[in-house]
């Protein structure tokens, strides 16, 4: 295992989990013992995360199964990139377009022209939740086409 990842992933979980656990009620520690117990509860969820155990199938019927690390590794190797910025879904609409996905993002921005339209009782989020936005509506509510539409799976 690269020490690098599980370094910087450690380093995030700590960040991450001090604010949980500065107000998790365990009683009066000093600051070296406060940081102390943040780091190991980073460490543990890092092993947790080092045993997870994934399969990916490509497109062509390729399967690799592994690790994250041991996956992740050996697709960086080869010149992959690793996309995971967040994606909304987009229906189809009949004569339209048909179902995928668009970046956040651009969700963000659809769902900013609905808001002026028709108020922010369902939020972003929500709206996403349900299936997302149909192609007309992006049409409609942003005068153009998704500029970032990927055909296919969802987030």
């Amino acid at each position: 295992m690269a020490t690098t990842h599980r370094s910087e992933l450690i380093e995030k979980l700590e960040v991450a989990l001090t604010d949980e656990a500065y107000d998790g009620g365990f009683g009066p520690q000093s600051e070296e013992q406060f940081s102390a117990h943040v780091r190991r509860l980073a460490e543990t969820a890092a092993e947790v995360v080092d045993e997870v155990c994934i399969t990916i199938r490509h497109e062509g019927g390729n399967t690799l199964t592994g690790t994250v690390e041991q996956v992740l590794s050996t697709h960086l190797a080869k010149g992959w990139v690793l996309d995971n910025a967040r994606r909304a879904p987009l229906q189809a609409t009949r004569g339209v377009g048909v179902a995928g996905t668009i970046s956040w993002e651009e969700h963000l921005e659809v769902w900013a022209a609905y808001a002026a339209v028709h108020g922010d009782r369902q939020s972003a989020e929500r709206i996403a939740d349900r299936g997302g936005f149909g192609h007309s509506e992006v049409r409609f509510l942003l005068g153009r086409e998704p500029r970032t539409f990927r055909a296919g799976g969802a987030r």
